[in-house]
């Protein structure tokens, strides 16, 4: 006797194919269009939020990559191939994501002036305070017989800095009463500030000769030779002013606010934290004796240890973001206020706020300078 397949109704058709990821799975498929809108979202709001024409190609691409996943991530779902679904997933989130770290490595290359193919890439500085005197081979044109300059240089890169893949240099020119401030927050531009420093018994001295930031447009000075670059001013500002519109930040941004601030840094005026003593321990003719160095030692020590005690004291919570202590979350504008007058750092033995922020600089610098001196 022959079987005879019974009939399947229209509705435990549907069910069945329901079952198998197909046409019924309208869940999956409303997920993960949400899914998608939110990676546009996210890509779209980097491109903007970086606003450079370089970013626009690379943004686009991105969102390409997203809808193209998704499309067929879903399809190959609705056919019921869940093993080649997985596999269009994969692969288009390896795409994403080494285009992601290739866009990064590009603006490290843009920011460091390196090729992208690079072999020797340079390492981020990581905020260890650690101290490093190099010296540079002579030029070619140089003669055997002449002294090479020495240079020296400081790490004073923050934690957050690190995260974002940026640093903080300073390098010193004893020779040349020469100082270098090299930074970089993680991408373009690159800043560079050049400065001519005097030492006055315990104090350092400084007046801005060049400030000039490296990008997309190539150098830009704001100062040269001493003097402020006006006209660089008003197209910094007028490129903001296409960026940020109407935004309530232009107003502290103007050539005439820019070129005040600069003013200050072209006088002479005395500088503060690890670089100070940077500059002190690498004196040439030796006239720091060691006590100073031990006194200042003892004072940053006990000011750190007093100051953790009070933080612990008082529970503030630490903002890495801005390198400060907020009072917990849900405090009243009072709370906020007082914990913001108690933990001053005036409070606790610090000059000013460039000791506070420069910890482990500060620390490494002075017990370096013990070490030689002692």
């Amino acid at each position: 006797m022959r079987n005879v397949p019974l009939p399947i109704s229209a509705g435990a058709g549907d069910a069945y194919r329901g079952s198998l990821g197909g046409e019924g799975d309208s869940g999956s498929n409303t997920f993960m269009n949400n899914l998608a809108a939110a990676g546009l979202g996210c890509v779209a709001a980097l491109g903007l939020w970086k606003g450079t024409k370089e970013r626009w190609v690379p943004t686009l691409l991105g969102m390409l990559v997203i809808v193209v996943t998704v499309k067929y991530w879903s399809k190959a779902n609705d056919d019921g191939d869940w093993i080649l679904g997985w596999f269009i997933w994969m692969v288009g989130g390896a795409v994403f994501t080494a285009g992601f770290y290739s866009l990064k490595r590009y603006d490290r290359c843009i920011a460091e002036s390196r090729p992208f193919f690079s072999k020797a890439w340079k390492q981020t500085p990581k905020p260890s305070g650690l101290l490093q005197s190099t010296q540079k081979p002579p030029q070619s044109s140089q003669k055997k017989e002449e002294q090479e300059e020495p240079e020296f240089e400081l790490d004073v890169t923050t934690a957050y800095d690190s995260m974002q893949s940026g640093w903080e240099r300073w390098t010193i020119f004893p020779n040349q009463n020469r100082l270098i401030n090299d930074r970089c927050g993680g991408g373009p531009p690159r800043h560079e500030e050049i400065y001519e420093y005097a030492v006055r018994h315990t104090s350092v001295f400084v007046r801005l000769i060049e400030k000039s930031e490296e990008g997309f447009d190539g150098h830009e000075y704001e100062v040269f030779g001493g003097s402020v670059v006006q006209a660089q001013l008003e197209k910094t500002y007028a490129k903001r002013q296409k960026t940020w519109k109407d935004d309530d930040m232009l107003k502290d941004y103007t050539p005439e606010i820019a070129s005040a601030k600069l003013q200050k840094q072209i006088a002479w005026h005395e500088i503060y934290g690890a670089i100070r003593y940077f500059i002190l321990s690498k004196d040439s003719a030796g006239r720091f004796e060691s006590r100073f160095f031990k006194d200042e030692l003892e004072r940053f020590t006990k000011a750190y240890a007093t100051f953790d005690k009070r933080v612990e004291e008082l529970g503030a919570v630490y903002n890495s973001r801005w390198d400060r202590y907020d009072a917990p979350e849900g405090a009243t504008p009072e709370v906020k206020e007082d914990l913001r007058q108690k933990l001053s750092v005036f409070n606790f033995g610090f000059y000013n706020r460039h000791e506070f922020c420069q910890k482990d600089a500060i620390l490494g610098v002075l017990k370096d300078a013990l070490g030689e001196k002692q």
